[in-house]
């Protein structure tokens, strides 16, 4: 039973909702752009090669934005930094809408709305600062697992709605993402007005002045040991390899198979949604360990699994997948170690 009662319970989950919109409308933005992938061709002239420049734009400001999100919120403020993450989503998403209505689309001008999207990935950092604030004990657990698992329900969601919406034109497809958008700036605003009221503080019976860590300065980046920076390494070329395959994965099925774009679509939401699995993954992790092993037979995994499909030799659902699942494993076990580790150096 837990704690509180079911009235508390509830009112514990949509504080969670609240605070997990943004991540979900963060990672909907971010493959608007694959899950469009032929349509765009096709349809509004954008070329393979331009939709790999609208992920950079994105990358070229994310790392930045990353490094140095965690400064600005002691300096700025958690509440003020959430507002401010949130509304470049907005008009970055609004931008991109308007450029893929046009015939041809606007490239330059969807470069410049994915830009204003990618300001928005301290949301990222404001959101694990939340739950690490108000969810103690095991709700810290629950809440870092729900808000993985929403946020690739975000992911697995745009790329099984916008194929299907994308008959009635690109620009109506890509303006989902704004709603989505303006619905967790909403959220937001709701999770600050129960902030300033007190009303967290009362429910989760936890003062958020002493959740706090020292403030954050650049430097403590040369504190973290080399343990740290392997699994970074680990941790960010797995993710790579899975979200390659996420950003061309509708493009390449439609062009190396007889699958349209809807049922491709319908495929990398699946690849997604295998996410669902991770709670277990870490549940069977923690009691068996091994993890080092686990890491070096995924690896080799998804490198096989890119393999056949680059021959183009065998049907690719069985190894997209493979793919999709080989990226949860190491997910589920590789972030946890980096949260570890990095609280060895600061403690």
């Amino acid at each position: 039973m837990v704690p509180g009662g079911k009235k508390q319970l509830a009112l514990k989950m949509f504080v969670l909702f609240l605070v997990m919109t943004p991540y979900f409308s963060l990672f909907y933005q971010f493959d608007t752009i694959g899950s469009l992938g032929p349509e765009l061709e096709q349809e509004a002239g954008i070329s393979i090669s331009q939709i790999g420049q609208l992920y950079l734009a994105y990358g070229l400001v994310t790392v930045p934005v990353a490094l140095t999100s965690g400064v600005l919120i002691d300096k700025l403020g958690l509440n003020s930094m959430i507002i401010i993450s949130s509304t470049p989503i907005c008009i970055g998403a609004l931008l991109i809408s308007i450029a893929g209505a046009q015939k041809p689309a606007l490239f330059w001008l969807m470069f410049v709305g994915r830009i204003f999207v990618g300001l928005c990935e301290a949301l990222l950092v404001c959101q694990n600062t939340i739950c690490g604030i108000w969810f103690q004990g095991y709700w810290r657990n629950i809440s870092f697992s729900l808000s993985f698992l929403w946020a690739q329900v975000g992911t697995a969601l745009v790329f099984a709605l916008s194929p299907a919406v994308a008959h009635l034109g690109i620009g109506w497809a890509l303006s989902a993402g704004f709603i989505i958008s303006v619905f967790s700036i909403f959220s937001s605003v709701v999770y600050i007005i129960m902030d300033k009221r007190g009303f967290l503080t009362r429910l989760f019976e936890v003062n958020p002045l002493t959740s706090y860590r020292p403030k954050m300065k650049l430097r403590d980046v040369t504190k973290l040991p080399l343990t740290y920076w392997c699994l970074v390494i680990i941790r960010g070329s797995n993710a790579g390899a899975a979200f390659t395959f996420i950003m061309y994965g509708p493009s390449f099925l439609v062009a190396t198979t007889n699958y349209d774009p809807q049922v491709s679509g319908f495929i990398i939401s699946a690849m997604n949604l295998e996410a669902l699995f991770g709670p277990i993954i870490g549940l069977f992790l923690d009691r068996y360990g091994r993890r080092p092993i686990i890491w070096c037979i995924s690896c080799l995994t998804i490198s096989i699994s890119y393999l056949v499909l680059a021959l183009e030799v065998l049907d690719p659902i069985f190894w997209i997948l493979l793919v999709g699942f080989t990226y949860t494993v190491v997910n589920s076990s590789v972030t946890s170690c980096i949260s570890l580790v990095g609280q060895v150096s600061f403690s």
